[in-house]
């Protein structure tokens, strides 16, 4: 057994050598559209809802064409339905903000003008998770738990409800938190009494299942949980504010902010709120994020893709992935000769994740469907 695990390391350090060399290569000889950032679009002036006049100027016809770039390129990212509830939204305006580089051209033989380049991609996903989670179309359902081990200040998570009423530091908590969730996103953050079997925050698989159990109980599919612990060093204590999405079972937010106050101490209101601001301030930064990178309530998917050969195709895979419109993170977790494995957040269900890979237009590769089951889908790479 020795020797056979010896051979396999050998094995794993020569394919890695061979990746190494191969990415100096790439490196040095890929094209620089390889390189070139944004997803690339290109629109012929036949496609516009109306004729273009040939009084037109040039300048407003690019407008219109740009416009036309970013309508296709959504209508493809979110699906007819979803696309329909957002098309007014796409003005000549807001195209702009999204095209990074254009070239109009006239071909010959009077055909229509087209206009290429490239545009934000992942911005525009970005904008159209935080205004689907606006309108309602991208459920987002958390539950507000607090906790405190400061002397004086203690609360234990069962008694949330109890504690926001009626003192300042997790009433003030909530009133922020829950002011720029609704104002921001029209999201509601539910106030309920934590899990009776949790003291803290989840440390283990099991902390997290009870959380998640908590969650389902109260139709919630991610918790914003603050824990108020003891920190001298700090002056006198520390939140750590945490926003986990029950459905994958992780923490996708955790926030640390130093809070000078001593266990005992009276806390009005108004004082509350002013030492915890800071510490708000960073977590709904980081919230806005999570929102706008679809990681709020994504599920989390295995994803295996075999007889990947050289370092160009690890490379074409690994950009591939991470401009996929329907996950929100793709993450390389495990290398081996000729395999590659990605945890996938995702909203979509394994089979339909299965179906996307096989349907999409990859540069220069393709992926074939081998096999899946509920937490994992094999594909098969080919060029």
């Amino acid at each position: 057994m020795k020797d056979s695990a010896n051979g396999e390391g050998t094995v794993r350090l020569r394919f890695l050598a061979k990746m190494a060399l191969a990415a100096a290569i790439a490196w040095a000889t890929l094209p620089d559209k390889a390189f070139a950032e944004g997803h690339e679009f290109e629109v012929s002036a036949s496609e516009l809802d109306s004729p273009v006049d040939p009084a037109e100027g040039s300048e407003a016809l690019v407008t219109r064409l740009k416009q036309l770039a970013v309508r296709h390129y959504l209508s493809r990212a979110l699906g007819e339905a979803r696309f329909a509830a957002v098309e007014t939204t796409i003005t000549a305006e807001f195209a702009e903000r999204y095209i990074l580089d254009y070239k109009l051209s006239r071909p010959p033989g009077g055909r229509p003008p087209q206009l290429s380049g490239h545009l934000d991609a992942e911005l525009l996903r970005r904008w159209a998770r935080v205004t689907e989670t606006r309108s309602g179309e991208r459920s987002v359902k958390p539950v507000f738990v607090y906790s405190s081990a400061v002397p004086g200040l203690t609360a234990a998570p069962r008694e949330t409800v109890t504690r926001a009423r009626e003192d300042a530091i997790p009433g003030a908590l909530y009133a922020l938190l829950s002011g720029h969730l609704q104002g921001k996103f029209n999201v509601r953050l539910t106030l309920a009494d934590g899990p009776a079997s949790l003291t803290h925050p989840p440390r283990t698989q099991t902390d997290m299942r009870s959380l998640q159990e908590f969650g389902a109980s109260r139709d919630a599919n991610a918790a914003v949980w603050m824990n108020l612990v003891p920190c001298k060093p700090c002056g006198g204590a520390r939140l750590d504010s945490y926003f986990f999405n029950l459905s994958s079972g992780r923490a996708a937010l955790i926030k640390r902010e130093n809070i000078p106050i001593e266990g005992g101490e009276t806390i009005g209101i108004e004082r509350a709120k002013k030492l915890v601001k800071e510490a708000v301030k960073e977590f709904t930064a980081g919230f806005d994020d999570v929102i706008s990178q679809g990681t709020a309530t994504s599920g989390s998917l295995k994803l295996i893709i075999e007889a990947v050969d050289s370092y160009r195709g690890y490379k074409r895979v690994d950009t591939a992935l991470g401009r996929l419109d329907f996950a929100s993170q793709a993450v390389l977790k495990r290398v081996e000769p000729g395999l590659l494995e990605f945890e996938i957040l995702t909203s979509i269900p394994p089979a339909e994740m299965q179906d996307k890979l096989a349907l999409a237009n990859f540069p220069g590769f393709s992926l074939k469907p081998v096999r899946i089951d509920s937490t994992t889908v094999v594909m098969r790479y080919s060029r």
